[in-house]
């Protein structure tokens, strides 16, 4: 016959005991959820003192909020008599097959929280990165948008881009502005340079420093070539490109200064 009384015990002991582990759990639960929460807070709260924007912040703290999650995940199985050490190792194998498979998407990523970092560019800045030149519209985790001046949208890997050199045209807050005009040898170098410095300086948006400047950079097939140099705000470089342009023309004719277009001298000799 079986004894009721010991089968009684024994599951009454048992229940106990699991009611203490799942109490335990629970507390663990509960009072570590407190504490995820109370150092999420702490690390955004502390991240959003720094130079890095809330991207980043956000990923940071979710990415601390996890892990503490996971160890208490592993406290809890402990708490039950559940060996933690083999599912830490499969995890870790498990961890290596996924990373091996999606490498290329981890590489995305790890480009992605360098560039959200290190700050190369910002929403709105006109770049060119690997090899494409457009605005920047949004910066992922995982790609980067772009627009180009016609207005394609452009979505570019973050690991392509951080792997590559980066151009910001608006990085800064002035730029240089860079214009080519040729005059004929015949034309007075020294009356052409104060036409164009004038003419350049006249232009709305140019800076007076530094100073604009001109000088011969070259002597062409057909004519004696200028750079004009002129700075201006970053947001002003096209306006003053194109109105640089149209202003040096209009001088340079006002002035009676030739702009050559290409010609050839041939000498004919009578052969003996």
């Amino acid at each position: 016959m079986p004894d009721f009384d010991q089968i009684l015990t024994n599951l009454s002991e048992m229940g106990i005991d699991y009611g203490m582990k799942v109490l335990g759990a629970l507390l663990i639960i509960i009072i570590g959820g407190y504490f995820v929460k109370r150092i999420r807070v702490f690390v955004h709260n502390r991240l959003k003192k720094t130079k890095y924007d809330d991207t980043f912040n956000n990923f940071i703290s979710s990415s601390v909020s996890a892990l503490l999650w996971i160890f208490i995940m592993l406290a809890i199985l402990a708490k039950f008599g559940i060996e933690i050490a083999p599912i830490i190792a499969g995890l870790g194998v498990a961890g290596f097959a996924i990373g091996f498979a999606v490498q290329g998407s981890l590489s995305n990523f790890a480009s992605g929280v360098m560039m959200i970092m290190l700050k190369p560019f910002k929403v709105g800045d006109y770049v060119d990165v690997a090899g494409t030149k457009g605005l920047v519209q949004d910066i992922g985790i995982m790609t980067c948008i772009l627009s180009t001046l016609d207005n394609k949208k452009i979505i570019v890997p973050n690991s392509k881009i951080f792997g590559e050199t980066i151009t910001n045209f608006t990085g800064y807050d002035t730029r240089r502005v860079d214009l080519q005009v040729g005059i004929s040898y015949g034309s007075s170098i020294e009356k052409a340079k104060e036409v164009l410095l004038k003419a350049i300086g006249g232009v709305p948006g140019v800076m007076g420093d530094p100073a604009p400047m001109a000088g011969v950079t070259g002597m062409g097939d057909s004519s004696v070539d200028f750079t004009i140099r002129a700075w201006c705000k970053t947001g002003d470089y096209w306006d003053v490109f194109f109105a640089g342009n149209e202003a040096i023309k209009n001088a340079l004719d006002a002035a009676g200064i030739e702009i050559p277009f290409p010609q050839r001298t041939v000498w004919m000799q009578n052969g003996n």
